[in-house]
């Protein structure tokens, strides 16, 4: 939590630290999030969907692309602070001085999708022009590590404030891979989270979950594939494509993780897939399987796109080992493809 919330202060000094300080209105983000989705979608129908159904990490996509140009139309095209504001926010939040890691950033394709519930990044509201941090992010540090309600979060030093709150709250931040104690009992673990979450970014789970295979790794000296295959024997990461924060919308957000975990550890039923649907005013407009990351569901190009029978969960072509810590941070990510 104190590192989520610092990443919050940080997008929140961003915003305010530019004069006059930058706003991205709703209208503004789907704009962008339309352009990912003809970018990286168009081939696979995703800008249909209205929300990518393969990892973000394959989308090239560079908010320069909208920069503005003389004559353009504005409300089609990004200032060069929109864009400078857009590609901080993808990236992962290094502090400046140690170049430690705080937070990672958020996936291509969330800006503002359509659909239900917590989605799109319009909720902040010093995007909106307020001169007011989140509320969690103001709650978190201003009360909770400072005890002063009237703290000026814009120029508070980020780096002195995390290490702060983890002094004071230690109990917040859970990382340890270690889950030995946990999983000797035959415990299982079930994760999911949406690839669209505004508010905590999905990168966080996967860098927990890639964390975890990796220390396994280590731990059994296998290759990675291997690890992999031992690790998913008792925790799985399902990526939820188009789902926004703990639900909602415009992707296949409506499964039911209990009944699946449940049959995992009583009658050792192998969550291979969770099918999962969009519903929209009561109705189910679409099914589709949930994969276990880093699997992604491909569809078979042969019959009802929208129905579940007809996607299958596929291995990710991509190797993401070198993708999952530093994506979208432009002086450490990997160079895109030729």
């Amino acid at each position: 939590m104190a590192h989520s919330r610092a990443y919050d202060l940080y997008d929140y000094q961003l915003v305010n630290n530019i004069d006059p300080p930058v706003k991205l209105s709703k209208a503004t983000l789907a704009m962008v999030t339309k352009a990912v989705l003809k970018r990286c979608g168009s081939d696979y129908g995703a800008d249909k969907d209205g929300f990518l159904s393969r990892d973000p990490r394959e989308c090239w996509f560079g908010p320069e692309e909208l920069l503005r140009k003389e004559g353009d139309d504005t409300a089609s095209c990004l200032t060069a602070d929109q864009v400078k504001v857009v590609t901080k926010l993808y990236g992962l939040y290094l502090l400046p001085r140690t170049n430690t890691e705080i937070f990672p950033g958020l996936p291509v394709g969330s800006e503002q999708p359509d659909g239900p519930g917590e989605v799109g990044w319009a909720p902040r509201p010093y995007l909106g022009g307020s001169s007011f941090a989140s509320s969690s992010a103001s709650q978190f540090y201003s009360l909770g590590v400072f005890e002063d309600p009237n703290a000026d979060l814009r120029k508070v030093d980020i780096g002195a404030a995390v290490q702060m709150a983890d002094q004071k709250f230690p109990y917040v931040t859970h990382t340890s891979l270690n889950l030995d104690g946990f999983l000797q009992h035959g415990s299982k673990l079930l994760i999911y989270h949406g690839w669209n979450d505004p508010d905590i970014t999905i990168y966080n789970s996967i860098n927990y979950f890639s964390s975890f295979v990796d220390a396994l790794q280590r731990k059994l000296q296998v290759n990675h594939t291997e690890a992999l295959a031992m690790a998913e024997k008792s925790v799985r990461l399902f990526a939820v494509p188009g789902m926004g924060h703990c639900g909602g919308g415009p992707g296949p957000s409506h499964f039911d993780p209990l009944t699946t975990l449940d049959q995992w550890v009583d009658k050792n039923v192998v969550p291979d897939k969770i099918e999962a649907s969009h519903v929209a005013h009561g109705v189910k407009t679409f099914s589709r399987p949930l994969c276990p990351y880093p699997q992604r569901a491909e569809y078979s190009e042969k019959g009802d796109r929208k129905d579940a029978a007809n996607w299958a969960c596929v291995e990710e072509h991509w190797n993401f080992a070198l993708y999952d810590r530093y994506f979208y941070t432009p002086e450490l990510a990997p160079k895109p493809p030729e």
